[in-house]
């Protein structure tokens, strides 16, 4: 968490850290915004997968999310108990 990262770097360290973190998710904000805009249809990763690397490129996208979606829950539940 915040505590091991403000530990192992320090205060400035950590507001370095947390700008180049900020920097990089504008980033992909604008790029999902950007390709959202180019490619109105459902699906989010999965369809913007699809339409670039074809239909295996949007099943391997699709399963990488849902066991994302399950392993995080998972993970949350064990070190949260």
């Amino acid at each position: 968490g915040w505590n091991f990262g403000i530990d192992f770097a320090g205060f400035g360290g950590m507001l370095i850290a947390f700008a180049i973190l900020v920097a990089m998710y504008y980033g992909m904000i604008f790029a999902i915004g950007e390709m959202a805009a180019a490619m109105p249809h459902t699906g989010g990763a999965y369809s913007f997968a699809r339409s670039a690397m074809g239909p295996w490129g949007g099943l391997v996208t699709g399963a990488a999310e849902t066991i994302e979606y399950v392993a995080t829950t998972a993970v949350i539940v064990y070190f949260s108990a």
